[in-house]
């Protein structure tokens, strides 16, 4: 690793996060583990085996492109494909590389019948219970899945859903969960075989348990990116990612009134030891909204400077710990000595949720991964196979 800014990611909590969910749904309920976005940013071909071996029955993409890395890794458990597409070279790609294909019209399922010929298609029905984003109205979708199951060699394996916002609008989100089960009420009392449905994302297994049903598709709750301040259901889940870490390259006393950064945007109101650490903006941290923001060396909260975040580079303030010398760690997020940055922390000071922080510095940063999780077979990518109750 050559770039001395990395993320800290432990396998171990993915797998204590993991078994925490699995004892909250119990055995009987299908775990979907959800790892779209390259894992949320924390990288697919680490964290997808540890997924598998520590009790999900799918793991869950967001795009073909990750499906087909996971196959050429040696993936072999079962992958379900959250999207769909608009050509046959695609569709052909999905059954290639034995993915569960995301329908939600006839026409799509009729794509993947035809290719399949005589062999068996297994695919997940996806419902629009008020979201109004990807899936088949539900009213609608009775019909769309009675057709579906008439094409002979095209099964439903589940049906599922996704609530807008079960966080804050509790009676619109149960109005969704009704309308969903009128949904599969439907189609079962039609003679549609529905093995099991799914409409508990991490909010949902957080709030409503209730709402579990057959399965559960979790992303945010297994990586412990869950910040809720009151939930219904305890689980004890924590973040994975341990610590955002970097080093000074540079350090150099600044005099009064001299000023720091693009657009002399920080002007010094007395003589200060700063010190340059490779992580900028690129790297998920805001140019903006830093007041308050602070850093740790040697122990100690060293501030951020003003107007000093550029694309690759920031700019800190070390009058505090003047021994402080290039190659000195950096603590972004984490703890060092007697003092801890949390999540919280650096999310509230750069503005955003700790989601949207962490995914942002998770698209660039390097990662060292931690735990006995990280065994040989993790770090040579092969997988293991794990077949769904």
């Amino acid at each position: 690793m050559f770039r001395p800014t990395w993320m800290e990611i432990d396998l171990d909590l993915l797998s204590r996060n993991i078994a925490e969910v699995r004892k909250t749904i119990g055995l009987a309920r299908r775990l979907i583990a959800v790892a779209k976005g390259n894992a949320y940013g924390l990288g697919l071909l680490e964290t997808v085996p540890v997924m598998f071996e520590s009790g999900a029955d799918v793991v869950a993409v967001g795009s073909l492109e990750d499906g087909i890395a996971l196959r050429k890794a040696g993936c072999a458990g079962p992958l379900l494909l959250f999207a769909s597409f608009l050509h046959d070279d695609a569709a052909e790609a999905v059954l290639q590389y034995d993915l569960i294909p995301t329908v939600w019209d006839v026409e799509s399922a009729s794509v993947y019948s035809r290719l399949a010929g005589a062999k068996h298609v297994e695919v997940y029905l996806k419902v629009d219970a008020g979201m109004h984003r990807l899936g088949v109205r539900a009213d609608e979708a009775v019909e769309v899945a009675k057709r579906i199951e008439q094409l002979g060699n095209v099964r439903i394996d589940c049906v599922y859903t996704h609530f807008s916002d079960p966080l804050s609008e509790e009676e619109f989100t149960r109005r969704q969960f009704e309308r969903f089960v009128r949904a599969i009420d439907g189609m079962r009392e039609v003679g549609v075989s529905v093995p099991y449905a799914c409409c508990a994302s991490s909010f949902v297994v957080s709030m409503y348990r209730d709402m579990y049903l057959g399965g559960v598709d979790v992303g945010r709750l297994i990586f412990g990116f869950l910040f809720l301040p009151d939930p219904v259901v305890k689980l004890d889940v924590h973040p994975v990612v341990r610590a955002v870490k970097s080093r000074i390259l540079q350090t150099k006393w600044i005099a009064e009134g001299d000023t720091v950064g693009y657009g002399r945007a920080f002007r010094a109101d007395r003589r200060t030891l700063v010190g340059i650490v490779p992580m900028g903006w690129w790297d998920g941290f805001v140019r903006g909204g830093h007041a308050g923001a602070n850093v740790l060396v040697r122990g100690k909260r060293c501030p951020l400077v003003g107007g000093g975040i550029s694309l690759e580079y920031s700019v800190i303030d070390l009058t505090a710990v003047k021994e402080a010398v290039v190659g000195d760690e950096v603590v972004i997020i984490g703890e060092q000595r007697d003092g801890v940055i949390t999540i919280g922390d650096c999310a509230k000071w750069a503005g955003l949720s700790e989601l949207e922080l962490l995914i942002g510095m998770g698209k660039t940063l390097p990662k060292r991964y931690l735990g006995k999780s990280l065994d040989s077979k993790h770090r040579t990518g092969q997988y293991s196979a794990r077949v769904p109750r």
